[in-house]
């Protein structure tokens, strides 16, 4: 015998209450939505725990999937993240007035005697253009 089951809020609003032989249900959730034995409903999908991205990268679960995004220092699609080897850009300690390191996922620039590391332009410049500047 089959008996319709009708359980009221059983699958929340975000699942269909399926009638199975018997007298149980099943829930039918909805895409980004899976079932939840414990609570008996259907909850929201975070794929991030299933599909990890690289340990270089964040994950960002939509409703109806995820996204990896490589962290700054790095480049790829989320999944293979690779280390941006800055010092490779000739300018981006200064021309001529420093050195560049690379390292995982940073650059460090070590300026030249007589040039002083700039925060606000990122670049090393010379103390004597640094003295006629603060005057």
């Amino acid at each position: 015998m089959n008996v319709k089951v009708v359980v009221s809020g059983a699958c929340s609003v975000n699942g269909n209450c399926e009638n199975t032989f018997g007298s149980s249900f099943y829930c039918s959730c909805m895409l980004g939505y899976k079932y939840d034995a414990p609570s008996k409903k259907c909850l929201g999908d975070n794929e991030c725990l299933d599909y990890p991205c690289h340990a270089n990268a964040n994950c960002t679960d939509k409703m109806n999937g995820y996204y990896c995004t490589c962290n700054t220092g790095y480049a790829g699609n989320g999944h293979v993240c690779i280390d941006i080897n800055e010092c490779r850009n000739t300018t981006v300690c200064g021309i001529g007035t420093s050195s560049c390191t690379n390292y995982e996922g940073n650059y460090e620039c070590a300026c030249k005697p007589g040039y002083i590391y700039q925060n606000d332009t990122k670049i090393c410049a010379g103390i004597i253009a640094q003295i006629i500047f603060l005057r």
